[in-house]
């Protein structure tokens, strides 16, 4: 079976290939009002793409589309705010394991 690392490699390497903008984050820390205390590092796809284009490109690669699927997402800022394009997503699962957080 394929990690969700392999996965997400995958998906982004395709989603750049159809024009858009999109990488993998493995340190990517979320920080989501109301959650105390603040959740640790996840691997998050960020990405300018579409939900449903995401979903279909994950269904075209992962021999397991359904365990990878991410449940979870949040706007990121750009490095630059002049940069274009549409805003940048990241997107993760909630079953990610944080290893900051093991004790």
């Amino acid at each position: 079976m394929e990690t969700r690392a392999e996965v997400f490699d995958t998906l982004a390497a395709l989603l750049r290939g159809h024009g858009y903008t999109a990488r993998v984050d493995p340190g990517y820390r979320p920080v989501i009002p109301g959650l105390n205390p603040q959740p640790g590092k996840v691997l998050a796809l960020i990405s300018c793409a579409p939900e449903l284009v995401i979903g279909m490109c994950l269904g075209n690669t992962a021999q397991d589309p359904e365990a990878h699927l991410p449940n979870r997402s949040m706007k990121v800022a750009k490095a630059r705010q002049t940069d274009p394009g549409p805003p940048l997503v990241a997107y993760w699962c909630d079953d990610e394991e944080r290893p900051d957080n093991k004790e």
